[in-house]
């Protein structure tokens, strides 16, 4: 038996209620921040327990091969982001890593690309 596990059983207990932030971004009046993605079938999520109400963002992509990848990435990425991309051998590979880092900081700041307007 484990008697230090039943120590910290019942030390938070919360009753969650879920709300939404204007760009629809679920989030708790608790301390603890969490952020969700998913992408084909593939599920991340990041939780961070804090006293002050604290942002967390992660991304997920699903690998796959992206023919026109450069010309996806001028569309999409900032100059010195392309920079970095042109001194990769896999630019696939390396655009989602750009991508990912991308979206997770979004997240995590309780907004999405799809939010900001150009």
């Amino acid at each position: 038996m484990y008697p230090e596990k039943d120590k910290y059983k019942y030390k938070y207990k919360y009753k969650w209620e879920l709300y939404q932030n204007v760009n629809g971004k679920p989030f708790v009046k608790e301390p603890l921040s969490f952020n969700l993605s998913h992408s084909h079938g593939a599920v991340a999520m990041a939780v961070l327990l804090g006293e002050n109400q604290l942002n967390i963002g992660v991304d997920i992509e699903c690998y796959k091969k992206i023919d026109n990848a450069w010309d996806l990435a001028e569309m999409v990425l900032h100059p010195e982001e392309l920079g970095y991309l042109s001194k990769e051998s896999n630019i696939t590979k390396s655009f989602y890593k750009i991508w990912t880092a991308k979206e997770s900081l979004l997240n995590g700041n309780i907004c999405s690309i799809r939010s900001i307007s150009y």
